[in-house]
């Protein structure tokens, strides 16, 4: 277990915070951040899953310089992130940006 999880909880309207925590939560004092969850209706999800699908199936999204892959493996920024801490797991890392990347589209003002 990591020293930090992400739960989710409810917050009651006398103030007492509502969670279960794993077995293997970090025991000892604790820091908590409460952040309000937007939920969003099916229907929004699934707007917001066919503009993210459009998108990427414009070709005009990814147009790139055309690079050579010899080119791009000798570029100078190419491994630049290989040291970073922050993105222990790289995949998990991609998974919440895109994460945060969607609900942002969900909760923008059009």
């Amino acid at each position: 277990m990591t020293d930090m999880i992400t739960i989710q909880g409810k917050v009651t309207e006398d103030g007492q915070l509502i969670v279960q925590l794993p077995p293997d939560a970090p025991r000892g004092d604790v820091e908590i951040t409460v952040k309000k969850v937007i939920t969003h209706t099916p229907e929004e999800e699934a707007a917001a899953d066919a503009e993210f699908e459009a998108l990427m199936n414009d070709p005009t999204t990814f147009t790139g310089l055309g690079l050579s892959a010899e080119e791009i493996l000798n570029s100078p920024v190419y491994g630049i992130w290989a040291d970073r801490t922050d993105m222990v797991d790289s995949a998990e890392y991609v998974r919440q940006l895109r994460r945060r990347n969607r609900e942002q589209r969900l909760n923008r003002e059009d």
